[in-house]
């Protein structure tokens, strides 16, 4: 029997795993067709985009060196983060073996045949929609010498007399069970399952919303199709079977927590996890418009440890911007009454909002992020990707709206790109790129060192969140902080990084050139649990900028309140530093009770002691900078006794 054919399959993912999921299913879909098993070899490369293309490529070399045949192909599947890597490692692959086939697929370049398949373009062959079935008819196809492609449905390619040719689209799988399970398949290595911390999964398919901004899974506007149950519990067993002491389940369903399939899985993982006795986090995209199921399925996962918050997936306040975007939300009221049942149950629960999207204001977004503070939410505000395939992103709505994008660094300098809007008809770049401040703004003051003070200013002044966030943006971006000069320079550095065109900026030490910010947050927060001394000036100075907007003066608790949240501080810097020693403290025992309901004092006539909540201590530095995140600390209540859920111990970006 001759050499198999080698089929190379190529990930370049943003998370920490050697195990693809989408290669995982091609690799085990094809191997059912016997004619494929027997002539093909697979090779999968998925290594994390964070260290660059050398590692796959320095793989992909070694393999192709080894291979006698020429005739060799190359998947790869792509989203916007990696299409610019995936065209690199490509173009090299076609100069040392120009007689490879090079096939894409996935999300960002489903349909975008006259994009990528020029002249000039080291890809072959574009796979539309689910790839599957797609890529097991091309490589049936490509078997045989001077193979036709024309017969394959779902799938663009390169034709020398007909230029480019697109076949009718493939049939979505109705029935996923067809799809083996590369993980009961022994598709993946138990090394790679063990070695990875992050591990994609999903139990179905499909999303019924058609929202303008997104193209999930390609499959938007679609009924759910479902993994059973029976297999879902297969693949957890076995993954949690052989994973290490911590994972991250990355769920890739559009709406968790929809059906009630879902809440009977999540009490089925909470007996699993429970079972391994390790630590499995899931990472859900939450069901778009939240229901009593995702409150109970939220319920036991949260209880378990297994999910640090549920997502309110709000993206917009706004109905006019809503019905842009082809999105209708639930009643707000029915959204403040989920904030407080979440509340009462303690489980964090974060609002994400899209800045940018098309009909929105920044004064009008500015309301919709007091609306869900002023519920008890947290917003997490992300910038409007315009994604490949969406309807935002047509031209019939960037000629409506007189839409403006600039490709942007997401991840990796020169590799992880993303095309995202800096300007429509209702927001001009000025007030966008004030947006992008809000964005880190709201996490840092609001949900991080002055959360005490502006509630405090709101409800004893009446002064609006959206006014006092407005204005510490405006102070921050003009320059005028001097209290603490890092804190400044990481602040005006992520600025110059949204307003750059090239993305080449000098990096202060410590942040990485992350465009969207993470890195940002973290060092601005960091730089501030440092040094409490340093961290007091600043407080102070922003607090006095605040104040300066009241025309009766900043009134007689002021300095009482600006030292209360730099206590706050100071026992921030403890948590996030291991350090359970009591904070020390000159506020009398009722001040303490009518700021933060304080039951965990010990009085020692001229100071107090005020002890550290340990489950904090559990967490690694960085875990608790996000939980204030996803959460603020506004009173020293917070660390009081210890939740009875299990500590976090991984990074939860």
């Amino acid at each position: 029997m001759s050499e198999k054919m080698a089929c190379h399959l190529v990930d370049m993912t943003v998370l920490h795993t050697s195990v693809s999921l989408p290669l995982g299913y091609l690799q085990a879909y094809a191997e059912t067709d016997p004619g494929i098993s027997g002539h093909y070899r697979f090779f999968k490369h998925c290594r994390t985009i964070d260290r660059g293309i050398e590692p796959v490529w320095n793989d992909i070399q070694l393999l192709i060196e080894r291979q006698e045949a020429k005739r060799q192909v190359f998947g790869f599947t792509n989203f916007f983060w990696n299409r610019n890597a995936n065209l690199t490692i490509a173009r090299r692959i076609k100069q040392v073996l120009p007689d490879a086939l090079i096939v894409f697929g996935g999300n960002d370049v489903t349909n975008q045949g006259q994009t990528l398949l020029t002249d000039d373009s080291p890809v072959d062959v574009i796979v539309n929609g689910e790839g599957e079935i797609v890529f097991t008819n091309l490589l049936a196809q490509y078997r045989e010498a001077g193979a036709d492609f024309q017969s394959v449905n779902g799938v663009s390619f390169k034709c020398p007399d007909k230029g480019i040719v697109t076949t009718d689209p493939q049939t979505r799988i109705d029935n996923l069970g067809i799809i083996p399970s590369p993980f009961l398949q022994g598709t993946f290595s138990d090394m790679s399952i063990k070695a990875s911390v992050d591990i994609a999964y999903e139990f179905s398919r499909g999303c019924p919303f058609k929202c303008a901004f997104c193209h999930w899974g390609m499959a938007t506007g679609t009924n759910i199709r479902r993994f059973s149950l029976d297999r879902i519990q297969q693949d957890l067993e076995f993954i949690a079977s052989q994973a290490g002491h911590i994972t991250r389940i990355w769920l890739v369903d559009a709406n968790f927590g929809m059906t009630d399939a879902d809440v009977e899985i999540a009490y089925l993982l909470a007996d699993i996890v429970q079972q391994s006795k390790k630590k499995i986090l899931l990472v859900a995209n939450w069901a778009k418009n939240t229901t009593k199921r995702v409150m109970e399925a939220a319920q036991v996962l949260y209880r378990h440890g297994i999910i640090n918050g549920v997502t309110l997936s709000a993206q917009s306040l706004n109905n006019d911007v809503l019905k842009i975007a082809n999105r209708r939300n639930i009643p707000f009221n029915y959204y403040q009454q989920l904030q407080k049942e979440f509340a009462t149950l303690h489980i964090p629960a974060y609002t994400e909002l899209i800045f940018g999207m098309p009909g929105e204001s920044y004064r009008s977004f500015l309301e919709g992020v007091v609306k869900v503070i002023k519920a008890g939410g947290v917003p997490v505000i992300h910038p409007l990707i315009l994604l490949n395939n969406t309807e935002y992103n047509s031209a019939r709505m960037r000629n409506d709206y007189e839409i403006r994008s600039r490709i942007m660094c997401f991840m990796k300098q020169g590799l992880s790109d993303a095309d995202i809007l800096i300007s429509h008809n209702r927001l001009p770049y000025e007030e966008w790129l004030k947006g992008m401040g809000l964005r880190i703004a709201v996490p840092v003051f609001y949900g991080g060192i002055l959360k005490f003070v502006m509630r405090q200013f709101h409800s004893m002044h009446g002064l609006d969140y959206g006014d006092m966030l407005d204005l510490l943006v405006r102070y921050c971006m003009d320059g005028r902080l001097m209290s603490h000069p890092q804190f400044a320079k990481i602040f005006l550095h992520y600025m110059a990084l949204w307003d750059s065109g090239d993305n080449v900026l000098p990096t202060p030490a410590g942040i990485k050139e992350n465009q969207f910010g993470h890195a940002h947050y973290l060092s601005l927060m960091k730089c501030v649990l440092a040094d409490t001394a340093l961290a007091k000036r600043l407080i102070d100075e922003l607090c006095e900028a605040i104040a300066g907007e009241l025309p009766e003066g900043r009134g007689a608790a002021f300095a009482e309140w600006a030292a209360y949240q730099s206590l706050l501080v100071a026992a921030m810097s403890q948590a996030s530093r291991h350090n359970n020693h009591p904070i020390r403290t000159e506020f009398t025992a009722s001040q303490l009770a009518e700021y933060g309901e304080v039951d965990f004092i010990e009085d020692h006539g001229s100071f107090r002691h005020i002890a550290i909540r340990s489950d904090y201590i559990s967490y690694t530095p960085d875990d608790f900078i996000f939980r204030i995140f996803f959460g603020g600390i506004d009173t020293l209540s917070m660390f009081g006794a210890a939740r009875t859920v299990l500590p976090m111990n991984t990074s939860s970006i």
